[in-house]
């Protein structure tokens, strides 16, 4: 018995001393989002190899975190502020910890403070390479946005670009959203694995007065290629820079990109450079010799004269924590097998979504005004095979009702217009701006202290007067019209996109004005009380909340009771809604699927699984994280959508059949775009179309048919 036990011993000893160590990773969220955003580039991480921790609710390093093999820092998301920010406390620990060995992973963004600190790394390490904060110019699509549309890639282990080797013949495509680019020097210790196309420049080089607008409204002008991610060798360690789009890639995959934008078989090739990806980083990993000094820009900015120029940034010291708190990790696993149970009550909502809805994304403004161009319009989606309209209403959903003879006006030209699309069987999803403003140039509201305190925010998200005064009045007019016109105006929609006003950090909501963090207060203070830290938590300073809130390891439980709050509002507002039109159904037009508590909150309070939120946004992979928000009592239908300036013939058959195959359907912006005739120009002007109309309108159709055929088999 004993010479047994000893052989079991020693086998098991043999075993466990051959169990390969797992590599440690930590992953410090900024922007604080759900984890479910880096499930879907996790996935193609070996479980055995692996131990990665998730810290979002204490977005900062410690000095414990030397013990990690590589740190994945991700950064803000431009344009969306973060309330968290890097100090210069841990730029000199990352100086350390890459040159003792450590391997750094910057997401890096356009934020001024943490891409300031990053460059100041950079030039630690002496890798010469630099973050730019100006805006990317796309010459080819014609875009005037701070854009960087499409990069290159090749298989591991170099994960390199040739310039000789043309697309097409070897390099693989990515697609993605939003990013700056880097000012590369050559050097010995660098590597340029990914750059964008050839034909983008930055703005200050855009001169229209100069003649370099041509006619037909695409610049011209030679080549510029920029370095989209860096790999550089600084002493035993390596730093690895690359937009945070890149990494999460379930965001912001379709709406800015090079042709053929979408790439065939639906996003396969986006997943192609994930595992791509992550065998590089596991080859620094196992150190394994995979890094060779390579520049394949032809044409680059070098760092002669370069100086970052902050607005108002002071960068902070601080000191680093020896340890984060306990407990302070989330958890990255998701069983995506528990899925959503949708048992939808709205009949004409239930029969868009099973037989995929094909919409597109008209202002509906004063349609009485041009009674043959709404006719035109309804006959072409209706012929063509769409189903469904998204209107922003725009201001009038706020001047619209102002008064009497306003309200009067507003509601006869609503009704005119759903008389029509009655007459073509199409649905209409109608609404405002969210928030309204119209309604904030003349009123006042509270504000968000900037990080030095002075207060120059957007107004709450918690305030309820602007509910009452701008939210809930259009809420009850549209429900009274979708009982009146039942099988055509399905509910409100709301557009939850701004440019241009100072309000949209509501979007985003983080948010420590007065009304916000007092709600907080209030809701949990016998919470707080119980901790001895109710009179501390009414005295801290706005721009000093969120450190207070993440040192006394407060920030969950802030942003959990926050959400709680919104839901609380809206689900008082759906209440009243639904007394006037049980069916009726709540909209949102997002650029991506947020993980903010003002989002959350807002739909948490707005839907379940008889009366899901419909949402369309630019996420060509949303379905996963409409699954997780289920698991939270969070119900979406949702779309992903496109510009009608990026498919080109049978591109539309393959990408819109793939979003109705993997999500719930699709929609287009803009719609007029469809409608061009002697207007319309080849090439990608503005929002011009990329084929004549009349070829557009026959793949349409053909891809609609397509579509519902499949989706009621």
């Amino acid at each position: 018995m004993m010479k047994r036990f000893v052989i079991l011993f020693v086998i098991f000893f043999l075993s466990v001393s051959f169990i390969p160590a797992q590599e440690k990773i930590l992953i410090l969220d900024y922007l604080m989002s759900d984890p479910i955003l880096f499930q879907q580039f996790l996935i193609h991480l070996p479980e055995n190899n692996f131990k990665v921790d998730y810290r979002r609710y204490y977005p900062s390093l410690t000095e414990s975190d030397k013990d990690y093999e590589m740190i994945i820092l991700a950064a803000s998301r431009f344009p969306f502020p973060s309330p968290s920010k890097m100090t210069l406390a841990e730029k000199d620990f990352l100086v350390k910890y890459v040159t003792d060995g450590g391997i750094l992973v910057s997401l890096y963004s356009n934020e001024e403070n943490d891409r300031i600190i990053l460059n100041e790394l950079l030039d630690s390490l002496d890798v010469p390479v630099r973050i730019e904060g100006k805006a990317i110019h796309d010459q080819v699509n014609g875009y005037k946005s701070t854009l960087l549309p499409s990069a290159y890639y090749l298989d591991p282990p170099m994960l390199q670009v040739h310039k000789e080797t043309p697309p097409g013949n070897g390099v693989e495509k990515i697609f993605g959203g939003r990013a700056f680019s880097l000012l590369v020097d050559k050097g010995e210790n660098i590597s340029i694995p990914v750059t964008s196309f050839e034909t983008s420049m930055r703005l200050k080089e855009l001169d229209e007065n100069a003649g370099i607008k041509s006619t037909e409204g695409i610049y011209s002008g030679g080549p510029y290629a920029n370095a989209v991610m860096a790999v550089a060798k600084a002493g035993k360690g390596f730093i690895i820079l690359l937009p945070r789009y890149l990494i999460n890639m379930n965001g912001w995959t379709t709406r800015w990109s090079d042709k053929p934008v979408i790439p065939t078989g639906f996003l396969q090739e986006n997943e192609k450079f994930e595992k791509n990806f992550i065998k590089y980083l596991s080859s620094l990993l196992k150190k394994e010799n995979v890094f060779v000094p390579f520049n394949p820009i032809t044409r680059w900015d070098n760092l002669k004269g370069f100086q970052d120029k902050p607005v108002n940034v002071v960068l902070e010291k601080s000191e680093l924590a020896i340890t984060p708190p306990p407990d302070v990790n989330d958890s990255l696993k998701y069983n995506f097998e528990t899925g959503r149970e949708l048992n939808i009550n709205n009949q004409s909502l239930k029969e868009l979504v099973t037989g995929k809805i094909r919409s597109a994304f008209f202002g509906m403004d004063n349609q009485s005004a041009n009674a043959a161009g709404l006719e035109k319009t309804c006959k072409y989606l209706n012929d063509a095979g769409f189903n469904l309209i998204e209107a922003p209403l725009q201001a009038s959903t706020y001047k619209g009702l102002e008064n009497d003879s306003a309200k009067k006006a507003f509601i006869k030209d609503l009704r005119f217009t759903l008389s029509v699309l009655k007459k073509y069987n199409l649905k209409l999803l109608a609404g405002p701006n969210l928030p309204n403003p119209d309604y904030f140039k003349t009123k006042s509201y509270s504000k968000t202290a900037s990080i030095d305190g002075v207060e120059n925010g957007s107004p709450s998200p918690l305030d309820i007067k602007y509910w009452n005064d701008a939210v809930r009045p259009i809420a009850i007019e549209l429900a009274k019209l979708s009982n009146e016109f039942p099988n055509t105006l399905l509910g409100s929609f709301n557009d939850m996109e701004l440019y241009g006003f100072e309000s949209l950090t509501i979007t985003e909501a983080f948010s420590f004005d007065y009304l916000t963090y007092n709600e907080f207060v209030e809701r949990k203070k016998t919470f707080l009380q119980n901790r001895n830290q109710y009179d501390e938590a009414l005295n801290v300073l706005p721009h000093l909340r969120f450190d207070w809130l993440k040192k006394n390891g407060l920030l969950k439980i802030y942003f959990s009771t926050l959400e709680d709050a919104v839901a609380a509002m809206a689900k008082q507002l759906d209440v009243e809604v639904r007394k006037i039109n049980p069916g009726f159904v709540w909209s949102f037009y997002t650029p991506g699927i947020p993980q903010s508590w003002y989002y959350k909150g807002l739909w948490k309070g707005l839907s379940s699984p008889e009366r899901p939120v419909l949402l369309i946004t630019y996420e060509g992979r949303g379905k996963q994280q409409v699954d997780y928000l289920a698991s939270d009592g969070i119900y979406l239908v949702h779309c992903p959508g496109l510009l009608m300036n990026t498919l080109n013939g049978n591109e539309w058959r393959e990408c819109l059949s793939g979003f109705a195959l993997n999500e719930n359907g699709y929609w287009l912006f803009p719609g007029y775009s469809m409608l061009m005739d002697e207007n319309w120009k080849y090439g990608r002007n503005d929002w011009s179309i990329l084929q004549p109309p009349d070829e557009l309108f026959k793949i349409l159709k053909e891809t609609n048919e397509m579509i519902e055929s499949r989706s009621r088999k």
